[in-house]
């Protein structure tokens, strides 16, 4: 053989390999699965919510795969911890997703988290779903962040409203100096004073600050004819701690979970709030027979946020980012488990919102007439 036709069945050998080599991995990709983070506050301050997300989250991937998948292909959620709403491991997570591929991420649960992912993921074209942020600073940062969580300053402001129309003039408010709690505190007290009210006491302390017994007596010295409370974080520790000074007017409040309840040890019993916890009854069925529980915030939008992305893969048949965004982006309305949703055409929806009262240690419609 002359080396010319060694040199040729050397190449001939290479094109084989490089060939084979392909093959696999076009078959490999074509069998492999979707895979899907998360960033939820699975641990620490706010788990009550991260843990709904994720049994929501999980619960969606359950039910798409055990049908077939999305367009052949598995879903597969890969769960990363935001303790506490810690702003560096959500940074460590969108990075770690955007080095490994993960193009698709469901989160942040809370504001701060979320604000400091947001610039990471817009910069990288990263299609990121909130299912509980809740404000439209976040996904009106790129058009490929999404909220399914509505605004919340809207609904306090109608809580701040409300509460003057049902006859409290002088209204005392408990929030923080965290992004989303100073914002409903703000649009509270817009709420009260719109309406002719007057905000007696204005406590915004720290974000981590979960000893309140300085803002309560403040608040008690006021003699407010109600207290609004915004500081979800640490809002059990502020109604528990308010009573405990013997402060009686009645409660009201932008949010409130089970935790919340809960950890106020029967301090919000009666407490007023609103919410956009409104998940279908057929959704808190399933969700109650799998988890022996009713779904509580970050539950139904999480499952949402999944379904949606799987639809918009779906029906573009494509699972590139710069596609599948929009796609979303061109929705105008989506009913899923959450309910009604309609887009605003900034990433972010609005949907009837719900006022519940604290009683027995659950939230149930609440009824102005009784």
């Amino acid at each position: 053989m002359t080396t010319q036709q060694k040199t040729y069945v050397w190449a001939a050998g290479i094109i084989i390999i490089v060939a084979l080599v392909w093959i696999g991995n076009n078959k490999q990709s074509e069998q492999g699965s979707i895979k899907i983070g998360t960033i939820y506050n699975l641990s620490g301050v706010g788990v009550n919510t991260g843990q709904n997300s994720r049994q929501g989250t999980d619960m969606a991937i359950e039910e798409i795969n055990s049908r077939g998948g999305v367009l052949g292909k598995k879903l597969e959620a890969v769960h990363e911890d935001n303790v506490g709403d810690d702003t560096k491991s959500a940074l460590a997570a969108i990075n770690k997703f955007e080095q490994s591929g993960i193009a698709f991420v469901i989160g942040t649960n809370w504001t701060p988290s979320g604000l400091a992912i947001a610039p990471v993921a817009c910069s990288k074209n990263m299609v990121v779903i909130s299912p509980t942020l809740g404000v439209a600073e976040f996904n009106e940062t790129c058009d490929s962040l999404f909220n399914l969580w509505p605004h919340d300053d809207l609904l306090s402001k109608k809580l701040g409203s409300m509460i003057v129309e049902q006859g409290h003039k002088q209204v005392a408010i408990l929030g923080s100096l965290q992004e989303w709690e100073r914002t409903q505190a703000e649009a509270v007290r817009m709420g009260v004073e719109n309406m002719g009210g007057t905000v007696v006491s204005y406590q915004l302390p720290q974000a981590d600050q979960s000893d309140f017994r300085s803002e309560a007596l403040k608040i008690k010295s006021s003699n407010p004819e109600a207290v609004v409370m915004t500081n979800y974080a640490y809002e059990g520790n502020g109604a528990k701690q308010l009573r405990e000074v013997g402060v009686t007017a009645p409660f009201f409040s932008v949010l409130v979970d089970s935790q919340v309840i809960k950890s106020s040890q029967g301090a919000m019993e009666g407490a007023i709030a609103g919410t956009s916890l409104s998940p279908t009854q057929e959704f808190s069925q399933k969700f109650q027979s799998k988890y022996q529980q009713l779904p509580d915030i970050g539950a139904d939008t999480s499952y949402d946020s999944i379904m949606l992305i799987a639809e918009a893969i779906e029906q573009t048949k494509s699972t590139d980012p710069m596609i599948v965004k929009k796609y979303i982006g061109a929705l105008k309305t989506y009913d899923g488990a959450s309910g009604h949703l309609t887009f605003d055409g900034k990433g972010g929806v609005t949907k009837d919102p719900l006022v519940v009262i604290v009683k027995d240690g659950k939230t149930v419609p609440y009824d102005p007439t009784k």
